[in-house]
């Protein structure tokens, strides 16, 4: 995350527009506690250190459904002892308009994680 955290930042410093997208494997500050553990000898994932992000750069993420499910068992739906994460998402810069992001509810068909789909403007707006 350090050295992700310095080619950000070194990007944004040339004027780049910055976008860090896909699974982090760890929960974004703000959906800490949504998706809690169900038996935590599982994986359990780690939020995101709140100090992590540099100035001038924000999570852009869905906090209304989970990203990803523990495959320690075959999926299926609304299993009360099933595990959710929510640990994919993006990064933006601040020369970046966001206009919307959402995760698309496969109901893990294809894949442990469910899709997320960003949409944005390069360059400020009044959009936000």
């Amino acid at each position: 995350m350090e050295r992700l955290k310095g080619i950000m930042v070194e990007e944004s410093a040339k004027g780049n527009y910055v976008i860090v997208g896909g699974d982090f494997n760890q929960t974004f500050p703000e959906a800490d506690g949504l998706f809690p553990a169900t038996d935590t000898s599982n994986f359990v994932a780690p939020v995101i250190s709140d100090d992590f992000l540099p100035a001038g750069f924000r999570f852009a993420v869905d906090l209304t459904l989970p990203t990803s499910r523990l495959l320690n068992k075959p999926y299926i739906q609304n299993d009360p002892s099933a595990q959710f994460y929510l640990i994919d998402g993006f990064i933006i810069s601040d020369n970046i308009t966001l206009k919307s992001v959402a995760t698309v509810n496969m109901n893990f068909r294809y894949s442990d994680h469910n899709p997320v789909i960003l949409e944005v403007v390069l360059g400020r707006s009044e959009l936000e």
